[in-house]
């Protein structure tokens, strides 16, 4: 592995609880509920990211199911569930949702909430959600698409997508308590929304929030 997670989170500025990767680029994470990072197992699933992406980005998948039943109780077992997280772009279809690949260009047919249950049996555990809708529209996160795929589920949910301002992170944690962070990228790239500030509104609304990040090792 060529990325330095630790190195990325210190570009920052340590305001953000997290960094992810998706699709080839680095996003922050703000997480309400989190407790610390470890960092090893942090590089470790990092690590074995890059390792599945060039497989990942073939144009010669095999069945998504049969995809899913030789990563993800191998990726549990090596680093444990924790470190596997589950990114599924959705979009709406017919009046239901699914799963798309490539971007959010090619509909696999799969409904989103059947490959989610599905996935978190095998072991994943966390789930990043990203509405394909509602992403880089930035008018607030997809609060229907959420509920109706993740309600229930008894793992970390990210919501992704959408994220256009603060008061869409007090809006998100408000009206669906169940997610546990949520994710944007542009936003805070190109300083329209300042971590900082964000995580105050946030404390102010309610909402359970880590203000300061720890630098005691170990």
């Amino acid at each position: 592995c060529r990325v330095d997670p630790i190195t990325l989170g210190q570009l920052t500025g340590g305001k953000a609880s997290l960094l992810t990767f998706r699709n080839g680029t680095v996003s922050l994470l703000l997480n309400q509920n989190a407790k610390g990072t470890d960092q090893l197992a942090l590089r470790q699933a990092l690590c074995y990211s890059f390792e599945l992406q060039a497989f990942a980005q073939s144009d010669d998948l095999p069945d998504p199911y049969e995809y899913a039943r030789s990563i993800i109780p191998a990726a549990a077992k090596r680093y444990g569930d924790q470190c596997v997280v589950l990114s599924a772009d959705v979009k709406r279809v017919d009046g239901g949702f699914h799963v798309f690949a490539k971007g959010g260009r090619e509909d696999t047919g799969l409904d989103a909430r059947a490959w989610v249950l599905r996935s978190v049996a095998l072991g994943a555990g966390e789930i990043v959600l990203n509405s394909m809708d509602a992403d880089g529209v930035k008018g607030g996160f997809d609060l229907e698409m959420l509920d109706k795929v993740c309600g229930g589920l008894d793992v970390p949910i990210i919501a992704s997508g959408g994220a256009g301002r603060s008061a869409d992170f007090v809006e998100l944690f408000r009206t669906l308590p169940q997610v546990d962070a949520g994710l944007a990228a542009s936003i805070f790239h190109f300083g329209q929304v300042a971590i900082p500030a964000l995580k105050e509104e946030l404390a102010a609304a309610g909402s359970p929030v880590r203000l300061t990040i720890s630098n005691e090792k170990g």
